[in-house]
């Protein structure tokens, strides 16, 4: 979703410097109605079908509703993939309206270039497709949740009060919506003050041009630094109480060398199961673990969970992501610039060319990062799978002197990831995916599927930690990123002097 959501505001802003003329061929009205109707028209066939999902599970089976049964689980399944592809849909319509029909373009004709007014407004019908789409499945996922208390109500364990349809409706918001939109629109909002102050200063092109770009950065800089301190008070969140688990996630930290500002409860009233680390600097960086997840897996599940999210920060694997993305995005650029000027005969300065490259980069650059985030996925799942034998090992001793290296993070080339190390990762896993209702077959864009994944757990038993497999396959990804990532910026340098 996340993926989704970036997709919508980059569409928006690389319109700005494009002057679009499709939408002077029609009245401004069929416009509007080619950006609005399809997604009203998508709302409404997603809440159709979770409507007829609703009155399968009420009827009556052996006496109670299906919500339980396997018919329910393929109906519910059905129900979140019906809502996932309008998502996708929607995000199709918007590129549309966008970059083809100059929905964008009609908005900042009639509002003028506001800063952040006009993004807003252009984006609110995909948004409001979402909001659509969660308000459609809320009575949906209530039997679900009706039947999860039940259920934990006869194994003792605890419980959270149901939300209502608007609370509901809010947490999705804030957990989904808020964690794009917020970075995301604050750096654009910033963007454009940039561009307002700066363009009102008395300088020369060229100087006002460089003075524009590093301001630009820096906000961006700044911005990313800070997210991890106002997404803290936007969810609900407090500090995980000392204790043995608080312990464990330390030592986590302590062991691969990752410093954190604190170690927080993400309270989600038992909805999600999840734990994050964010924070690019370690002064405001935060270990995030959901009630649901400390409250459904057990003390060694968490510290594989843990370990696993570590593993991001140790390996940068979110800035090497962004740099894989930008590289890809770029290098496909000039390509597709090439085989259109050569091969197609685009004037590479029409809006037409424009809209090809722009298009065919970003699904490119999409791909690129699909590929490339599963990989960091299964090694940060290695990552822990070796954290653990190094806890194991570890424990196997007595003289602590003979495991001084351990103590201090060092990985012992010659120890080999222990079976139960693997198992308590992929059990980890296989407990997320059913306590969220997510078939463990399930592809994901971003994190692929929990069996797959789980089967290279399986295949990593009697490893040396020294050389895991995919640290060898990441090693090389990030070689060709930095390889492409150095032409690309090279090419627009040297344009740059040319020009």
């Amino acid at each position: 979703m996340q993926v989704l959501l970036i997709a919508v505001v980059v569409a928006v802003l690389v319109t700005e410097d494009l002057a679009f003329s499709i939408w002077d061929r029609f009245d401004a009205g069929w416009v509007v109605a080619g950006a609005l109707l399809p997604q009203l028209l998508i709302a409404i066939l997603v809440d159709v079908r979770c409507r007829y999902v609703i009155g399968q599970l009420d009827q009556p089976e052996g006496g109670s509703g299906r919500c339980g049964g396997v018919g329910g689980v393929r109906l519910i399944d059905q129900a979140e993939r019906a809502a996932g592809r309008a998502r996708v849909l929607s995000v199709g319509v918007h590129l549309v309206a966008v970059l083809l029909l100059g929905w964008a373009s009609l908005v900042r004709q009639w509002l003028g270039d506001l800063v952040l007014i006009d993004e807003l407004i252009v984006i609110s019908p995909v948004l409001m497709v979402f909001l659509a789409g969660w308000w459609s499945l809320y009575p949906i996922e209530h039997r679900v949740r009706e039947v999860i208390l039940i259920r934990r109500l006869d194994e003792g364990r605890p419980i959270h009060k149901p939300l209502s349809r608007s609370q509901h409706l809010l947490m999705m918001v804030r957990l989904n919506l808020l964690l794009v939109l917020v970075p995301v629109l604050m750096i654009v909002a910033w963007a454009d003050a940039v561009q307002l102050v700066v363009g009102h200063m008395d300088l020369e092109p060229e100087r006002a041009m460089n003075l524009e770009t590093v301001l630009s950065f820096a906000g961006v800089g700044l911005v990313l630094m800070l997210m991890p301190l106002a997404m803290r008070f936007l969810w609900k969140t407090h500090a995980l109480p000392e204790g043995v688990l608080r312990d464990r996630i330390e030592r986590v930290c302590e062991l691969q060398k990752v410093r954190v500002r604190n170690v927080l409860i993400w309270h989600t009233a038992g909805t999600m199961f999840n734990g994050a680390v964010m924070g690019l600097i370690s002064q405001v960086r935060y270990i995030l673990l959901t009630d649901a997840l400390l409250e459904g897996l057990s003390a060694e599940q968490v510290e594989a969970v843990m370990a696993h999210e570590v593993a991001h920060v140790k390996h940068r694997h979110m800035i090497w992501l962004g740099a894989a993305v930008l590289g890809a995005v770029g290098a496909s650029s000039v390509v597709i610039s090439m085989i259109s000027h050569h091969l197609l005969g685009l004037d590479l300065n029409s809006d037409t060319a424009a809209v090809v490259v722009t298009v065919l980069s970003m699904v490119f650059g999409l791909g690129v990062f699909s590929l490339v985030s599963q990989r960091f996925e299964w090694q940060a799942d290695a990552f822990a799978a070796a954290h653990l034998t190094q806890i194991q090992d570890m424990d196997q001793h007595d003289n602590q002197d003979d495991d001084q290296d351990d103590v201090n993070g060092q990985v012992d080339a010659e120890s080999r990831i222990t079976a139960q190390a693997a198992w308590i990762m992929s059990s980890a896993l296989g407990a997320v995916a059913d306590r969220s209702g997510v078939a463990r077959d399930r592809f994901s864009w971003r994190h692929g599927s929990i069996a797959n994944r789980q089967s290279r757990l399986d295949k990593l038993v009697n490893a040396a930690l020294g050389a895991l497999p995919i640290d060898r396959k990441v090693r090389i990804i990030k070689l060709i990123v930095a390889i492409v990532l150095i032409l690309v910026v090279s090419g627009m340098v040297w344009m740059q002097g040319e020009g």
